[in-house]
């Protein structure tokens, strides 16, 4: 929808965070922020099972994961989905997720993301503070570089940009200015 205060397709969304297909609901399998909990080891480690299909809003919020495998299984990662996780530094996001929404990885210690080719909708906030990531890495398939993905990012060193891309949005890598290496 038009409004960013509204659920306009009423899949329990503010439109603002929206990236979801029409049909998402159907199907859709949430692991909630009880559940995510539970997941992280002694370690900090999350494994999650491949009964679900998506991670819900602040899920792993200011939690103690300090890495996390997000299986094949997986089609989103919701808004806030790991907001504040300040010890998050691994992640490996499932090859069918595509979409990741706003502020999925704000304020985490991600220290490098591969982003898959079936992402086909990230959030231009999705990245926001995610300020020790110094090397973004998209698959060979993906076709576009959204609006901010890597704004402000001042440890960003490094881009991988595939030959598939077609389009990159406005801003993408503004303020990273460190950025040594697009290739």
């Amino acid at each position: 929808g038009d409004n960013a205060d509204t659920d306009d397709d009423n899949d329990g969304f503010l439109d603002i965070y929206d990236y979801a297909p029409k049909n998402a609901s159907q199907g859709r399998v949430e692991l909630d922020r009880q559940s995510a909990i539970t997941l992280i080891d002694e370690n900090g480690h999350a494994e999650i099972p491949d009964t679900y299909t998506h991670i819900s809003q602040y899920a792993f919020q200011n939690s103690h994961v300090t890495s996390i495998t997000i299986p094949d299984s997986f089609l989103g990662i919701d808004a806030h989905a790991f907001y504040e996780a300040w010890l998050l530094e691994e992640i490996s996001i499932g090859s069918n997720v595509n979409y990741i929404n706003s502020n999925a990885f704000t304020r985490t210690a991600i220290t490098q993301l591969l982003i898959p080719k079936s992402v086909t909708n990230i959030a231009n906030n999705a990245l926001s503070e995610a300020d020790e990531l110094s090397e973004l890495i998209f698959e060979q398939g993906a076709t576009t570089i959204p609006n901010n993905v890597g704004l402000n990012i001042e440890k960003l060193t490094q881009v991988e940009i595939p030959n598939s891309v077609t389009s990159i949005g406005a801003s993408a890598f503004e303020g990273a200015t460190n950025l040594t290496s697009i290739t």
